[in-house]
């Protein structure tokens, strides 16, 4: 389980909307928000897959267990699916949304 911090005002931006996603109560370890904005924009883009791993862990800097932490949470907060061993968008983020609006217009 993973959560999302809401605050009063709503994101303006991309960053923003990733920065509340992966955000770190250690100071000590920074956010892996620009990373993962930019691994679900290669998703969005279609030039993502296994083949790339090693590519894209070089272009950003990081290790194996931060790449597959992004990946994790991308699919458990349901922004994408894998499918056949491709990540693909998905829109289960925006129906799970909706849900908790129709939970709290009750």
């Amino acid at each position: 389980m993973h959560t999302i911090m809401l605050k009063h005002i709503h994101p303006k931006t991309q960053g923003e909307f990733f920065e509340r996603i992966f955000w770190k109560d250690n100071k000590k370890k920074p956010s892996m928000a620009p990373e993962a904005m930019k691994i679900y924009q290669m998703i969005k883009d279609g030039s993502f897959n296994k083949k790339t791993r090693e590519y894209i862990m070089g272009q950003l800097g990081i290790s194996f267990g931060q790449y597959y932490y992004v990946l994790s949470m991308l699919k458990a907060l349901g922004l994408v699916r894998k499918e056949y061993g491709e990540y693909k968008t998905s829109k289960d983020f925006v129906k799970r949304l909706e849900r908790l609006i129709e939970f709290a217009e009750t």
